[in-house]
């Protein structure tokens, strides 16, 4: 059996072993602060102030900070409101993409690079600096404060939807939409019917980047949606910190109840995340 070289294997001994040993550093920067945190989070107050960060906890069993957590940060109203943004998000986004994504594949006209061009300038700038115009915006259309604001700015198609949508779009053949097109149907029974089912690996890809991104989100909800009715999982942090005193213990409880189920979404589905990106990378 021939054996492919990719061109990333290192063949020198010396560099092979600085390879592993710089992975072993970046592993033990996201593991270490991990497990210390899960420590923390077992510890009552009087436990956390008196000892160390590498202490084991006293009381393994101690779930007072995860219940303090839950009851105070409003866990059950922040899952509501993020569920609420997740579906008008999640729907909006990946219709407005792929019909970006349909318009620039499958048509000519005037203009199209310059469109193309709009979408990798935006990406250029970062969210911060456009976040004074953008609350303006915002507190015009008197939406801040409201559930609306959070669900029209997630409701915005990212760069990447585009680009991995276009990929997935090059990659069908334009001689379905001809067929379809010479059996009467129109260009959004082509879009709906034909091409939309065929992509159904890149919208499963942005579907779980942007659950996890909305999920993890604290800038949003926290400037734009500040009511505590409207608090989401990770807004609901803020709860526990001031700007003089903070309660780590229960940050730390409330930090990985908030994480689990993005490990758990990332574990079962980074195959399939893995498979939209490479799958619309390579055209056939």
């Amino acid at each position: 059996m021939t054996r492919f070289d990719s061109g990333l294997v290192v063949k020198q001994p010396v560099l092979r072993w600085f390879n592993y040993l710089l992975m072993s550093l970046f592993v033990l920067m996201v593991i270490v602060p991990l497990v210390i945190v899960i420590m923390v989070s077992f510890k009552t107050n009087e436990e956390y102030i008196h000892s160390s960060v590498w202490d084991l906890p006293l009381n393994w069993f101690n779930w007072e900070n995860y219940w303090t957590y839950f009851k105070r940060g409003k866990m059950l109203i922040g899952f509501k409101n993020v569920a609420i943004l997740i579906i008008v998000a999640l729907t909006s986004s990946i219709f407005m993409g792929t019909m970006v994504s349909y318009v620039i594949s499958r048509f000519q006209f005037r203009g199209k690079k310059l469109l193309l061009g709009a979408y990798v300038l935006a990406a250029i700038f970062p969210a911060t600096t456009t976040a004074i115009a953008t609350f303006t915006i915002i507190k015009s259309l008197h939406l801040y404060n409201t559930i609306w604001s959070g669900c029209l700015l997630y409701s915005a198609t990212g760069v990447l939807d585009i680009y991995l949508f276009l990929q997935f779009m090059y990659k069908i053949p334009l001689e379905l939409d001809q067929s379809a097109r010479m059996d009467g149907a129109s260009h959004f029974r082509v879009y709906s019917s034909i091409l939309l089912p065929l992509m159904r690996p890149a919208i499963a890809t942005i579907s779980i980047l942007k659950i996890v991104g909305i999920y993890n989100d604290f800038f949003i909800p926290t400037v734009y949606m500040p009511a505590l009715k409207l608090s989401t999982i990770t807004s609901g942090l803020m709860v526990f910190t001031t700007d003089r005193v903070s309660q780590w213990n229960v940050l730390s409880a409330g930090i990985v109840a908030v994480m689990l189920p993005t490990m758990v979404i990332y574990v079962l589905m980074q195959r399939h995340i893995i498979a939209g990106v490479t799958d619309g990378s390579v055209k056939s």
